[in-house]
């Protein structure tokens, strides 16, 4: 379903490879949770990561949860590589990088890349810690007057703001009953015919 692009790990594991193409020959270097949303991450990272030039000298892995990450973030600065990925989520991810901002990083030479890291992750961590992370994000909620909105009624309900982890779920929820309505049935092929003509909002718009 194309509402959930900015929701898939192939997503998530592309946008920070395609942000950093500039440096076609960059070594990434990936920490990766030894489960399988972290084995998935790290897969799509290595294709991301070649088919824009890259290089992937390494992967150290922790296991899930894991509460210092010392070791590999200094496994992975030792490597050399320009750009040390995070191939985890959520405590992991912020443990991570806490560790790295701890270690001296970013540096002149190495930046942690985050695959997957919300805007909630950010405001948990502050700025002076996530400082120079390369992260990718599908949830831009001042993009306009109708993501604006949403995002307002989502935080007097929530008391909140939303991430791309609410976000997604509610741009595919709004984008299934718009096709509903513009095609007159809930029959699943119909639906689905009229959900792949119609354009979907990558986030979610409310107009009034």
């Amino acid at each position: 379903m194309r509402a959930l692009v900015l929701l898939t790990l192939l997503a998530f594991a592309a946008m920070p490879a395609r942000a950093e193409a500039s440096r076609p020959d960059g070594r990434w270097f990936l920490i990766t949770a030894g489960y399988a949303l972290g084995a998935q991450l790290e897969a799509d990272a290595k294709t991301q990561v070649t088919a824009h030039g890259g290089i992937h000298p390494g992967s150290v892995h922790h296991p899930f949860p894991s509460h210092d990450l010392s070791s590999q973030v200094l496994a992975a600065m030792s490597s050399g590589a320009d750009m040390i990925a995070l191939a985890n989520a959520g405590d992991d991810t912020r443990n991570a990088i806490k560790t790295a901002a701890k270690l001296g990083l970013p540096n002149a030479k190495q930046a942690p890349a985050a695959l997957f890291l919300t805007a909630t992750d950010i405001h948990s961590l502050g700025l002076a810690a996530a400082q120079g992370t390369t992260t990718p994000e599908g949830c831009c909620r001042d993009r306009d007057d109708g993501t604006r909105n949403f995002a307002r009624r989502f935080m007097a309900v929530h008391g909140g703001m939303p991430s791309v982890i609410q976000a997604g779920p509610c741009s595919a929820t709004l984008h299934y009953l718009k096709t509903v309505v513009a095609s007159g049935s809930r029959e699943p092929n119909v639906a689905i015919a009229k959900m792949r003509e119609l354009r979907p909002d990558l986030y979610p718009r409310i107009t009034k």
